[in-house]
């Protein structure tokens, strides 16, 4: 369900993806510049000169390394497409979990100066796009995982160990980074 415009649009999302703008059309339409697949291609011949990589993994040499949108859209095409699928949940959760890291966003990694455009209206000073939180559901086993920028471990909201908690609860990011594993105590106090 993408909303433009006031109106709301609902697609049939044939590569299993999902990003901010461009329209989601557009995105699919951006996918035919990505006609190569996973499969390495390791030689090739420019004239007389053989040619050989050193490594694998030459089939994503194409892919966007920008993290605008457009590019996090392909990227995650390929990876939601390619990549192995878990076998039990367990499995898919940490599948999922290698994917997102490619997404993971630093403070710095890029800065907006002030005053350009792009996503929204900049201030007058130079800022970084981060992520703050990486989030992950197992809504098969009511699971919720979660990520700060300030952490490198996933902890996880166990939903069926709270559904005895009756009153609203609010959790401080510093401490679900240093709970980690189950955070289902930390909603107890």
């Amino acid at each position: 369900i993408e909303f433009t415009n006031g109106k709301m649009n609902l697609y049939d999302n044939p590569v299993n993806v999902m990003t901010n703008g461009p329209d989601f059309p557009w995105h699919l339409e951006n996918l035919n510049n990505y006609t190569f697949t996973n499969v390495d291609k390791n030689t090739g011949q420019l004239g007389k000169l053989k040619l050989s990589t050193q490594d694998a993994g030459i089939a994503l040499t194409a892919l966007p390394s920008a993290q605008t949108s457009q590019g996090r859209f392909v990227k995650a095409a390929f990876y939601a497409n390619y990549v192995r699928k878990g076998k039990t949940p367990d499995e898919a959760v940490v599948t999922l979990a290698h994917i997102l890291n490619n997404f993971d966003r630093p403070f710095d990694l890029t800065i907006d100066t002030g005053g350009g455009s792009g996503d929204g209206v900049r201030g007058k000073n130079a800022s970084s796009e981060v992520t703050i939180w990486t989030t992950m559901s197992d809504l098969h086993r009511n699971q919720y995982y979660v990520r700060s920028i300030n952490g490198m471990n996933f902890a996880v909201v166990d939903l069926n160990k709270l559904k005895d908690v009756k009153q609203v609860k609010s959790v401080s990011t510093y401490d679900v980074d240093k709970a980690v594993g189950d955070l289902f105590t930390l909603f107890l106090k």
